[in-house]
């Protein structure tokens, strides 16, 4: 019983943080992020949020898979 219990925890807490990280990194892409550089600077920023969006994608995932 402690064991399900705390399984469903650690899930809710991970699927938490991972909807954290996707609105944090689609706000900042969204609102803060400066489009008059360098395009080199834009691939680079837009490698590095598909990259935050990705993790944040498969945190859910497997926070998903611990809760079966």
């Amino acid at each position: 019983m402690f064991k399900k219990t705390a399984m469903y925890l650690v899930s809710y807490v991970l699927t938490f943080f991972s909807v954290l990280a996707f609105v944090t990194c689609l706000g900042y892409y969204l609102l803060f992020f400066d489009w008059h550089t360098s395009a080199m600077s834009i691939a680079i920023n837009a490698v590095v949020i598909l990259l935050s969006i990705t993790a944040s994608i498969a945190i859910y995932g497997f926070a998903e898979k611990l809760k079966k």
